[in-house]
């Protein structure tokens, strides 16, 4: 498995009408640099054909103001059709893959797009089996000998080879260029290459302690990685390189989810449910990243200075101004307000899915993919008897007989999709709307977020994405919203729903006046008692 385990995923009160990503003034949003340098840390430029690869999505789209209520948020440049593509926001701040899904599919670090053959795919998911399923069944060894790298090869069940990185340290990339880019320009340059022993034992116990509380922590290793990398290697001041982290809305982390447990999380660690264990963990979490980067072997000097008027045993430190903002606790829970409120969830299929879907000669194997998307659902795995049987069977059964039904069921969906989650520069601009008009995909199978209009939008009209499931009825969408992003939803589909659950409700309440008036009126007696 991969040594560097970073996968999750300015502040501004949140009122009740806020709906928004967006809500600080607006400062810049950094584009890409014009230069960069290599491994040996000289200075080059990009060349054009890099330049051309790096998309903005601002060609198309602009951060503005939208009214005191909202803040800020992501209007049209021009008008689009239903069904254009809005922008492409090609390239997150910082994004990371979901713990698990790491460790059952090799992506790219760089792009996060699949990587490796079928047999690299089933034998990295079947590492996670707890019953250990191929030592125990021969018939499930014979079947993964079956999947030659000729056989994988003639039935298209092969992607890119995975290029590893420089120190074997588990992480792989889709290319050479994307290589050179993530060990010179990525956090896996401080993080792997430019590592110390002491770096390396102070990452692993700050990413040990972030497994157990909150992905999201791990992330903003990663993020104060890239910022280091832009500081140390790129040529950026602190505040320049820190300066895309904060124009978005966020709060402070421990006052996020405070007294509150949501349905959707009541597993999630105690600690985390009141504001003093939030802010315990905060804090601890902050010291195990300070020991990992905090250090004269990253930063290249020390960080800190004596006190001015400080003397003798009692002479205090300070940290240098340079690094005070970075290396604050402000900072650090702000970064982690951010990502809580306006990170974008990474979700693509595997694209050998769809070929496995269609390749009749695995059958044979279909003990081997029977094992495999139970260790994916984390269901218990048949004994070892039970999967002789079945692997028996699957090998006596010709292509008459077989059970297309129950093969098609087995092969939907295989393999897990990738899912990560990212803070991207337009994408987590966008502001929520129960009926919204754009929507994000992944169509190119990586992490570039693709906006798509839902239906016609004007020009200077704002781009509004659903950050819930907009099927569900008023109410939950509600509590949704409320419980995780912290504001209640005034969006045109709401206040319709509301004024109509108003109406209804009213309506009903005259009825039972009108009722309990006539119940009680003398006619009604009358009518119901005649002499």
């Amino acid at each position: 498995m991969r040594n560097e385990e970073p996968s999750p995923s300015a502040s501004a009160p949140a009122g009740e009408g806020d709906r928004r990503r967006g809500n600080l003034p607006c400062e810049s949003v950094s584009e890409p640099e014009n230069c960069t340098r290599d491994s040996q840390g000289h200075q080059r430029d990009r060349t054009e054909c890099e330049e051309e690869k790096v998309e903005t999505p601002f060609s198309s789209v602009e951060i503005a103001f939208v009214n005191h209520l909202v803040g800020r948020g992501l209007l049209a440049r021009r008008s689009f059709k239903k069904g254009e593509v809005i922008c492409n926001d090609a390239e997150p701040l910082v994004a990371a893959q979901h713990i698990y899904s790491e460790r059952c599919s090799w992506t790219c670090e760089r792009c996060f797009t699949f990587l490796g053959n079928l047999r690299d795919q089933a034998e990295l998911i079947l590492s996670n089996d707890p019953s250990d399923g191929v030592k125990r069944s021969r018939r499930i060894r014979e079947n993964l000998e079956l999947l030659t790298d000729d056989f994988l090869q003639r039935e298209g069940l092969c992607l890119a080879r995975p290029i590893p990185c420089d120190r074997k340290c588990g992480v792989v990339y889709c290319s050479e260029e994307h290589k050179k880019l993530g060990q010179t320009e990525g956090p896996h340059r401080l993080l792997c290459l430019e590592a110390t022993k002491r770096m390396q034992r102070a990452w692993r116990a700050f990413a040990s302690h972030s497994r157990k509380f909150s992905e999201n922590f791990l992330l903003a290793g990663r993020a104060y990685a890239q910022i280091l990398v832009h500081v140390l290697y790129g040529q950026k001041s602190v505040e320049e390189a820190t300066t895309p982290f904060c124009g978005f809305f966020c709060r402070r982390w421990e006052e996020l989810g405070a007294g509150e447990a949501p349905r959707e999380e009541a597993g999630e660690p105690r600690e985390l449910r009141s504001l003093s264990g939030r802010r315990r963990t905060l804090e601890e979490s902050f010291s195990l990243l300070c020991r990992v980067f905090l250090a004269p072997d990253v930063l290249g000097e020390s960080a800190w200075t004596p006190a001015n008027g400080a003397c003798g045993e009692e002479r205090r430190q300070l940290l240098q101004e340079k690094w005070r903002k970075l290396f604050s606790l402000d900072f650090y829970s702000e970064l982690l307000g951010t990502f809580e409120l306006v990170n974008v969830d990474i979700e693509f299929d595997s694209p050998l899915n769809a070929r496995v879907a269609s390749a009749l000669s695995l059958r044979p194997c279909k003990a081997l993919l029977r094992l495999v998307k139970k260790v994916v659902a984390c269901e218990d795995v048949i004994d070892a008897e039970s999967l002789e049987a079945g692997a028996r069977g699957a090998l006596d059964c010709d292509s008459n007989s077989e059970d297309m039904e129950e093969w098609k069921t087995l092969v939907e969906d295989l393999l897990p999709p990738f899912l990560g989650v990212g803070l991207f520069r337009a994408v987590s601009m966008t502001n929520h709307s129960c009926w919204p008009n754009a929507e994000v995909d992944y169509p190119f199978l990586t992490n570039a977020a693709q906006v798509t209009a839902l239906r016609d939008i004007a020009e200077k009209e704002e781009i509004l994405l659903s950050y819930i499931d907009e099927s569900l009825p008023l109410a939950e969408r509600q509590r949704l919203l409320k419980s995780h992003y912290k504001f209640t939803c005034g969006c045109q589909r709401c206040q319709v729903e509301v004024r109509g659950k108003a109406e209804s409700g009213e309506r009903r309440w005259v009825k039972r006046e009108e009722e309990r008036r006539l119940q009680n009126s003398p006619s009604f007696y009358y009518l119901s008692f005649p002499h």
